[in-house]
């Protein structure tokens, strides 16, 4: 099958800044899911609660 418009065009991917963003967020979600399966989520979820209300306040 012949491609309609026969001019390259330049696919453009995400930025570093993009890339880097999407790899934090994977990584948060991953190390989430590793404190659940080992069942110290909530702990962490407190100790962080407790972090940013001593920050705030």
């Amino acid at each position: 099958m012949k491609v309609s418009d026969p001019k390259n065009r330049n696919i453009h991917f995400a930025s570093i800044g993009q890339r880097l963003a999407s790899l934090t967020t994977l990584v948060i979600f991953l190390y989430l899911v590793y404190l659940a399966v080992n069942g110290r989520f909530d702990a962490e979820i407190t100790r962080f609660a407790a972090w940013l209300e001593h920050l705030f306040s």
